[in-house]
């Protein structure tokens, strides 16, 4: 699919500069000329316009880029905090990208809030060794097809205690 883009391209080209070479030779006598400034005309012409397009291209992302942060911006989430003094809770209204400060409504002391974000795997159901206490991450799974693996060490339980070995 390139390639063909690229001959039909490339005969374009040619035929354009053909014809100018012509143009040429009828008034200077010169086919050469004509050609290879067509072909440089052309080259030049192609670069121009395609940056023109790629920077009209990027300028339109940045707005719509600018346009959602904005609007997200504009999001509040309602949040029951603590006070780091006081311990009393404050009801405000906390915006992504926002200032994550206020000051408590009972001691009037700064609070800054601290967010973080963090993921976890989403696993099925896993079923446990009673004697040993240990999750069997090898098992083959059950209904949908789901495995769950771990990276660390194997998973305990803790519940119960494993029976001591004799």
């Amino acid at each position: 699919m390139l390639l063909k883009a690229f001959l039909r391209s490339f005969l374009l080209m040619t035929i354009i500069a053909v014809f100018m070479g012509l143009g040429t030779l009828a008034l200077f006598h010169s086919f050469i000329g004509g050609f290879i400034l067509a072909y440089v005309i052309q080259v030049l012409g192609g670069y121009v316009w395609n940056t023109y397009l790629e920077r009209k291209e990027h300028n339109f992302a940045q707005t719509i880029s600018n346009e959602i942060d904005s609007q997200i911006g504009k999001l509040t989430t309602p949040l029951e905090l603590s006070c780091a003094y006081c311990n009393i809770v404050n009801k405000i209204q906390f915006a992504l990208g926002d200032t994550t400060h206020f000051k408590c409504v009972s001691c009037n002391q700064p609070n800054k809030i601290y967010v973080q974000f963090t993921t976890v795997r989403i696993t099925s159901p896993i079923t446990t060794n009673l004697e040993t206490g240990e999750v069997d991450m090898d098992q083959e799974p059950k209904e949908d097809n789901m495995r769950q693996t771990t990276i660390n060490e194997p998973i305990s339980v803790t519940s119960e205690a494993p029976p001591a070995k004799v």
